[in-house]
C-alpha cells in the first residue's frame, strides 16, 4: 500500500521534493522488509494464483506497479538487486 500511495503522489511536483527527504524512507523499510518476496508470496496464495478474474487483475496491476517502480528509480540497477524481485517479475511473466 506504501508503494502504491508513494507513486501517485509523485505525479505531484509539489511532492516530488517531499520524496527525496520524507517518503524515501518508506522504500527503505519496504525494502528491510522484503516487499517483493511478500507480494511473491501473497500472489502465489490460494486467492490469487487461480485463473479468476480478479486473480489476474492484480497480478496485472502489481507488474504494472512493478514497471513503474523500476522506469524511474533502477537507473543504477539497485531494484534489480533487491531480493525477490526477479523471481517475482518471472512469475508475473507467466500470468497472461
Amino acid at each position: 500500500m506504501l508503494i502504491v500511495w508513494m507513486m501517485l503522489t509523485l505525479q505531484s511536483e509539489s511532492h516530488v521534493k517531499l520524496f527525496e527527504s520524507q517518503y524515501q524512507q518508506y522504500g527503505a523499510t519496504a525494502l528491510r522488509m522484503k516487499v517483493f518476496m511478500f507480494i511473491q508470496q501473497m500472489l502465489n496464495s490460494s486467492v490469487y494464483s487461480d485463473d479468476s478474474k480478479c486473480a489476474l487483475i492484480m497480478r496485472q496491476r502489481v507488474f504494472r506497479l512493478l514497471n513503474e517502480l523500476c522506469d524511474r528509480f533502477d537507473g543504477d540497477g539497485t531494484m534489480s538487486q533487491q531480493p525477490g524481485i526477479m523471481t517475482l517479475c518471472a512469475d508475473l511473466i507467466k500470468t497472461p
